[in-house]
């Protein structure tokens, strides 16, 4: 299972990676589905911080391609 949250004290995107899946990329939309941050070629490891201080406050999706499939997850950056 792979937990995707906030850390709002740090302005990070925390994905915790417990099956040690492959992260292919990690893309963060806006509400319109404008693609406004991309992160490659990650490290395995069980805890990956993206930074998103150059972000504004709102909601995104977060979307995660991994070697078993895709995950899509509603985010509130603040």
């Amino acid at each position: 299972k792979i937990l995707i949250y906030s850390d709002n004290s740090t302005n990070d995107i925390v994905i915790k990676n417990n099956n040690n899946q492959t992260i292919k990329k990690v893309a963060l939309y806006n509400l319109l589905g404008q693609k406004v941050e991309e992160w490659k070629n990650l490290e395995q490891k069980f805890e990956t911080r993206l930074s998103t201080n150059e972000l504004s406050s709102a909601v995104y999706v977060i979307k995660l391609a991994t070697d078993k499939g895709s995950i899509s997850k509603k985010i509130i950056l603040k």
